[in-house]
């Protein structure tokens, strides 16, 4: 018979390095379901409210408080404990009042706590196209995606949103409140690499043949010069950051 489709399962000791979990406690570990975001990129939705929440403290407890509508993702009704958790992603317990924003921190995730005043979206433009019938499509980081009208193509006025520049938007990622540009002064966030979880203000970018692999230098947050790819960078604010993180008052 056929094999349809991957692997459902997923062992502790072929789970990604950066996961917070211990490899010899027990064999399985749940697998992220496709979604948001890719499995090399995402906690389940269990690792984030046992490990780095301490809401619960096993798979039947959480299965329990997602049964009964207990937890928001993104300002949705979330009950699957397999579900993808990614950076910017805000998980709510709204009984509580609490809402944590998922974010980089020494090399894995961790889940910071913030105020009502944060309750929106940091979203990375990772592509953007023409449609037919004059619209801007484009395509953000979390599954989010966006028709924008657009007047006249060739009019760069029209069309003012580039490549991993990131927007601010409500928690369901349909309205754009702001636009942060990546330039050099931009306050940005390392997302991925060795420095993953560092933050400071862009100082340059070496050009590379790829525009993603070119070579950046960020000045950290405690003086220091931290270099690492465009890729891996992301914008969360201009001079200052508009979020709260580990590190940031």
């Amino acid at each position: 018979m056929a094999k349809m489709g991957g692997n459902r399962t997923l062992k502790r000791y072929s789970a990604p390095p950066w996961w917070p979990v211990l490899r010899k406690e027990s064999a399985w570990v749940v697998k992220p379901s496709p979604g948001p975001h890719s499995s090399s990129t995402s906690l389940p939705l269990l690792l984030v409210l046992r490990d780095l929440m301490g809401v619960t403290r096993n798979l039947h407890e959480t299965r329990t408080i997602l049964n009964e509508s207990k937890i928001m993702v993104n300002g949705k009704v979330v009950r699957r404990p397999d579900f993808p958790i990614g950076v910017m992603d805000i998980v709510s317990m709204p009984d509580m009042g609490a809402h944590y924003r998922v974010l980089p921190y020494n090399g894995s995730f961790a889940a910071h706590r913030i105020q009502d005043s944060e309750l929106f979206r940091l979203l990375r433009v990772e592509n953007k196209t023409i449609v037919k019938g004059l619209k801007l499509q484009l395509n953000l980081s979390g599954g989010v995606n966006m028709l924008l009208d657009l007047k006249d193509p060739q009019d760069a006025k029209n069309n003012v949103y580039s490549t991993l520049d990131s927007l601010k938007t409500d928690l369901r990622g349909k309205q754009i409140l702001d636009h942060l540009k990546l330039d050099l002064g931009s306050y940005v966030l390392v997302i991925r690499g060795k420095n993953s979880g560092s933050h400071g203000v862009l100082q340059e970018i070496v050009p590379a043949f790829k525009r993603r692999r070119s070579l950046v230098r960020i000045k950290a947050s405690d003086g220091g010069i931290i270099e690492t790819i465009l890729d891996y960078v992301y914008v969360v604010g201009r001079e200052k950051p508009i979020i709260t993180f580990q590190g940031v008052e």
